[in-house]
């Protein structure tokens, strides 16, 4: 029974229009607004519904009716909103649903575009609740006698509808019409009006995927309309068109042979067309030909590519050059332009013919690489980034010195393009350097990095960052300090880099310069003090994130009798940091740290354990995560010195397995019991009882192949690390009452033919642990034939880690 308006309701809908019509402001009177259709929807959903539906009437002021509209739309029946879906399939009565599909039919062929549009909308969102439960199932008959009607906009509206459909639902709701909604698709595409040929094709777009069975025998009539669309004066039917021809060369490249001429006319789009978005569009066609043409030559080249890009490579290139020279100034980061795509296009097609693109690229770029405009400047230099993996020593001689001097070139722009292009050519490790070269390089990256925008200073770092692992060596640790002042730049984008190129820069360096390096450590402690002061706590982290990460880089290169002479400032300041900001960087950097200074790590432990523990109090996951794995390299690095620490840092843990953390999470956390056991030997015992049964219900998780095969191999480490421990304190046998759950994971994962080398070896490693701990007492579990061939296997295993384990296991049961 439909339940009765309160009079609150009678008088709120009395107002609707003008609750409408403030719907459509802004500010404090539209919010005012959409809280009041909230309320009205929640007394009554079914009362303003039939409201809505005399608000959307043509006798309605325009306004009005196109907030109604949106309201219907959004409020009453909105897409993926599953509650509202039963509420309109359960509560609203018949009469009302059809009313409003009827009012939304209607409206198709309104002569107001807006209203038809929102009717259009409507049904689909209708649509889309209605037909997973085979209701109005006219629906698409309705749809495609109007597609034919003799009203223009009805025609183009009826066909928005379909194609919004066609993108909401799947195939099966289409099948039993195919030949009915092929037919007005192709009446749309060849219709007279071209707003109704542009709807034609973005339907088409959208049913071309359900076309698998049928395509082959409708392709000459859709090849046919496209090309002739093409040709089209409104340019929203040839980005239609354009957008079609796209998704075919995706989804049925194998058709395309017989019209391989055919789509080589997109190339006049790109080199005629007027419209900045029909380029765009025709460069995504080829973008899209050129991928297909790469993927189909690594597989079989003779059987499977048109060779499309191959007969047209000598035309498209200089087309697409001279694009590439109509730059936008100023465009965001991720904005899409024709320049940016033609010269994607470039090196998209080099995946296809290889060396054989620089033959039609190369005499360009020479041509036009010290060229007085600037924009053909970058462009060259674009155009040499996108074949750089292709090119020669020779040609690198030849480009080096030009592209050296437009590091430094007075356009931003160039000098931004021809930083990327440095870092794609350092990627490759094909060019030798003069000393003095390199040096002049890195000082005008330097001053890009000091003196242009943040983003081309990001650019600049990041060429120095790739130079760093073929180039850098201990030379050229002297422009340290200067790396070290682009960070006086309050840019985050800047700062980031920086802190990535020092770290870099550091790795490149190496023990060599170690005693360089650690001369740093002071500077690196002050800059870490003065961040305490910053009172932006996201930019705080950021900043103890990167110095942070320049510590771990010291660590890494750094020997350990060196390394422990600045232990204490460095330790010290990385506890400063978990004390006032913690970040991951600095859980990192204390675990490497305690892995190299090992025993001496003891004389941080009072103060460091209470700041782990309250991390491990949070629900941050990343934070969990790392801060197990220090535990996990503070136990190794004491060892029996752990002692005093373990219990509190195991209860911790095992707490941690009752929070509401993702369950890939605490598998890893997991891993952390295994080292403790291995340091505190038989005292792990204590703690079986709680370890053991979250060991039996992480062996039960189900995930994908490859997380799957990471978690039982974490479980299987651990599993070691405990057995180990027990048999080191002479407690071996406490394993005995959980000695069936390990059994069965091992059973598991020697039947699992996607297990990985790892989790096999740590099967292995748990049944020789087992058996070299027990003896006789665990023979009897080892007779099942999956273990027994899990043993064979790893003796004709190609990894010789495998094959030794598997020969010890086998030599312990050939003794027990």
């Amino acid at each position: 029974m439909t339940k009765r308006p309160s009079d609150d309701s009678f008088t709120k809908l009395e107002q609707l229009d003008q609750v409408l019509l403030d719907r459509l402001q802004s500010g404090d009177v539209r919010k005012r607004a959409e809280e009041t259709l909230k309320t009205m929807e929640l007394d009554d959903p079914v009362s303003l519904s039939r409201s809505l539906i005399e608000a959307f009437q043509e006798t309605k002021n325009e306004e009005v009716r196109v907030a109604a509209g949106i309201t219907m739309r959004e409020l009453i029946i909105p897409k993926d909103d599953e509650e509202k879906a039963n509420r309109w399939l359960s509560t609203f009565d018949q009469t009302l649903k059809a009313d409003m599909k009827q009012m939304a039919l209607n409206h198709l062929s309104s002569p107001d575009r807006v209203s038809a549009l929102l009717a259009s909308g409507i049904i689909t969102h209708i649509a889309f609740v209605e037909f997973p439960e085979d209701q109005w199932p006219q629906l698409l008959d309705d749809l495609i006698i109007r597609a034919s009607s003799a009203n223009p906009l009805m025609r183009e509206i009826s066909l928005i509808t379909l194609s919004s459909l066609f993108e909401a639902l799947n195939a099966s709701y289409f099948e039993s019409k195919s030949d009915e909604i092929l037919n007005a698709i192709h009446r749309g595409i060849e219709d007279d009006v071209d707003a109704t040929r542009a709807a034609g094709c973005d339907a088409l777009f959208h049913y071309l995927e359900f076309m698998k069975s049928r395509f082959k025998d409708e392709l000459d009539r859709i090849m046919q309309n496209l090309m002739k669309n093409l040709r089209c004066p409104d340019h929203r039917v040839r980005i239609q068109t354009m957008n079609c021809l796209t998704k075919i060369a995706t989804l049925y490249y194998d058709h395309l042979r017989p019209y391989a001429s055919d789509v080589s006319k997109v190339i006049k789009c790109i080199k005629e067309d007027q419209n900045e978005d029909v380029i765009k569009s025709a460069l995504k066609f080829w973008i899209e030909i050129s991928e297909k043409e790469t993927f189909e030559d690594e597989d079989d080249e003779e059987l499977n590519s048109h060779h499309i890009i191959r007969s047209i490579v000598k035309d498209l290139v200089p087309i697409l050059f001279e694009k590439m020279t109509h730059q936008q100034i100023d465009v965001g980061p991720n904005q899409e332009t024709s320049a940016l795509l033609a010269a994607d296009c470039i090196a998209v097609m080099g995946g296809v013919i290889g060396n054989a693109i620089c033959n039609e690229v190369m005499p360009l770029i020479k041509k036009h690489l010290r060229d007085p405009n600037w924009r053909f400047r970058e462009a060259s230099t674009l155009a040499l980034g996108g074949i750089a993996e292709l090119l020669s020593p020779k040609i690198y001689a030849i480009v080096l010195d030009p592209l050296l001097d437009l590091v430094a070139d007075d356009v931003r722009h160039v000098r931004d393009t021809a930083a990327w292009t440095m870092s794609q050519i350092f990627a490759t490790d094909s060019i030798k350097f003069h000393p003095a070269n390199k040096e002049k390089l890195i000082r005008d990256l330097l001053s890009m990095m000091v003196n242009d925008v943040p983003e081309t200073a990001a650019v600049a770092a990041h060429c120095l960052f790739i130079l760093a692992p073929f180039h850098i060596d201990q030379s050229d640790f002297k422009f340290f300090s200067d790396l070290q002042k682009c960070l006086k730049r309050d840019e985050p984008i800047l700062q980031t880099a920086c802190f990535e190129v020092m770290s870099g820069w550091i790795a490149a360096c190496g023990p060599r310069c170690q005693d360089d390096i650690l001369g740093t450590v002071p500077q690196i402690q002050e800059q870490l003090n003065l961040a305490k002061t910053e009172s932006n706590k996201e930019k705080q982290k950021a900043i103890y994130g990167g110095w942070c990460a320049v510590l771990n880089s010291i660590v890494e290169i750094a020997n350990a009798p060196t390394l422990s002479y600045h232990a204490d400032e460095m330790m010290l300041s990385l506890m400063d940091v978990l004390e006032l900001n913690p970040c991951v960087d600095a859980l990192i950097t204390i675990g490497h740290l305690a892995s190299k200074i090992e025993l001496r790590v003891a004389r941080y432990m009072q103060r460091l354990q209470p700041l782990l523990i309250k991390i491990l109090s949070n629900d941050d996951e990343d934070s969990l995560e790392l801060t197990a794995a220090v535990y996990g390299d503070l136990s190794r690095a004491l060892v029996d010195g752990f002692a005093p620490y373990a219990e509190e840092t195991i209860k911790t843990l095992i707490s941690c397995h009752t929070r509401d953390i993702s369950e890939e999470i605490k598998t890893k956390i997991i891993s952390a019991f295994g080292d403790i056991a291995l340091a505190i030997s038989g005292e792990i015992a204590r703690y079986l009882s709680d370890i053991m049964p979250i060991l039996r219900k992480a062996a039960t998780n189900v995930a994908e192949v490859d997380v799957l095969n990471n978690e039982r191999s974490i479980i299987l480490e651990t599993y070691t690390g405990i057995i180990q421990g027990l048999r080191a304190g002479s407690v071996a046998d406490r394993l005995l009452p959980y000695l069936p759950d390990l059994i069965t994971l091992i059973k598991i994962v020697a039947a699992d033919r996607n297990r990985s080398s790892t989790a096999m070896l740590g099967a292995l490693g748990c049944v020789g642990d087992i058996l070299q701990s027990l003896g006789p007492q665990a023979r009897s579990h080892f007779a099942d034939r999956r273990i027994v061939k899990l043993v064979m296997q790893g003796n004709h295993s190609e990894d010789e880690t495998i094959q030794a384990a598997a020969a010890w296991v086998a030599q312990l049961l050939n003794k027990s």
